[in-house]
């Protein structure tokens, strides 16, 4: 398992068959002349499985923060998903956890925002 991808965007919207559009690509500043100041954020992780180790039915647990530039964690999400089944088994499978936060913004500086997958061997993932 490796974490391919994350992405960072304004917002997510969804359409009724499950598929997610990503909202303001890359809105990573936020400008505000006082704080705090309330802003929304979305999260979209792409892992990949190269090496099959996930199987049909296994539990995975994916974890989103926010921290401030003290490390305060300011939003948190734990999302967890069931493998289902695997169709084309010669290609590696991929996950993808989209996530909004809404935070509320204290301090000025670079905010640092993580995903860490937790898979049934036990292996965690994190970027």
């Amino acid at each position: 398992m490796r974490l391919e991808w994350l992405l960072v965007a304004g917002g997510l919207g969804q359409d009724a068959s499950g598929s997610f559009t990503v909202i303001s690509l890359n809105q990573n500043v936020l400008l505000s002349a006082t704080l705090p100041a309330f802003t929304k954020r979305a999260l979209v992780a792409h892992f990949i499985d190269d090496s099959s180790e996930l199987n049909e039915g296994d539990q995975v647990s994916a974890s989103f923060s926010v921290a401030s530039p003290s490390g305060t964690v300011i939003a948190q999400q734990i999302v967890q998903a069931t493998i289902g089944e695997k169709r084309l088994r010669d290609l590696p499978a991929a996950l993808d956890f989209p996530v909004e936060f809404g935070l509320n913004i204290t301090e000025y500086g670079p905010h640092k925002m993580s995903a860490k997958l937790q898979v049934p061997s036990g292996e965690s993932l994190s970027g």
